[in-house]
């Protein structure tokens, strides 16, 4: 079912604003099915494929959008920024992991786009913090590890 989000024709419906609106425009340019990525309600059904244990799908999800949709480029950004949603979804996928539902205890994970990450030592103070990255760079790595426990 999820792979269908990806495979079927675009399909929307304008009458409530009486107008395709960008995100739905964004969603055809993109030619990714369903899938719009610039309307953050959708932003975490690509890690919904952790779930059924199919993580070379998020994996390869992840990675596409990524690279299609965010670029340096002035347009170079899908959808709006709410609050800061769209930027947190690159930075965290770009890390390796996400919180489909925060409440879990577990992010998802994905292959990060980077070898290795260096943070600034004072984010790293305490033992709990050390630990987390640590496990974080070895698990997202992994492709049979879909999830990482967090306190």
């Amino acid at each position: 079912m999820l792979d269908s989000v990806f495979k079927a024709p675009p399909i929307y419906d304008d009458s409530y604003y009486g107008y395709r609106i960008h995100e739905i425009t964004e969603m055809i340019v993109a030619d990714m099915g369903n899938y719009a990525h610039g309307n953050q309600s959708i932003q975490h059904m690509i890690y919904l494929y952790n779930y059924v244990g199919a993580r070379e799908k998020t994996d390869r999800h992840i990675a596409e959008v990524r690279e299609r949709l965010y670029s340096s480029a002035p347009d170079g950004y899908p959808g709006d920024e709410d609050n800061g949603q769209t930027s947190a979804w690159y930075v965290l996928s770009a890390l390796g992991f996400y919180p489909v539902c925060p409440a879990s205890g577990e992010y998802a994970l994905c292959k990060p786009m980077f070898p290795y990450v260096k943070f600034d030592g004072s984010l790293l103070k305490d033992k709990a913090s050390r630990k987390f990255w640590k496990n974080l760079a070895q698990e997202s790595k992994n492709p049979t590890k879909n999830f990482l426990k967090y306190e």
